[in-house]
């Protein structure tokens, strides 16, 4: 008898940057170095450049740059002081 395991994958928090945005590149700099911690939610970061999105692509309910979405819910970012720890909250709804 086989058994199937049906495997869902796990939503990602979608992380918004760009080339053109200042703060970005402390963003982009705090996920290459895993220097980042995700609240509210049990999920990886899935990095996005929208420089290398086309133009004619619509995002939907796109949160600005940089900013993170989980699903529908935006995600608050921001750095945490003590630490210096990029934080993705994505506990409010």
């Amino acid at each position: 008898m086989t058994t199937m395991t049906r495997m869902t994958m796990a939503k990602t928090v979608k992380l918004y940057v760009s080339t053109e945005c200042g703060v970005c590149e402390e963003v982009k700099t705090a996920v290459k170095d895993k220097n980042y911690e995700v609240v509210g939610v049990s999920a990886d970061i899935e990095m996005i450049d929208i420089d290398d999105i086309d133009d004619d692509v619509i995002l939907e309910n796109f949160p600005g740059v940089p900013g993170a979405q989980y699903g529908e819910r935006t995600c608050e970012l921001y750095i945490d002081e003590k630490n210096q720890r990029l934080m993705v909250d994505c506990s409010k709804d």
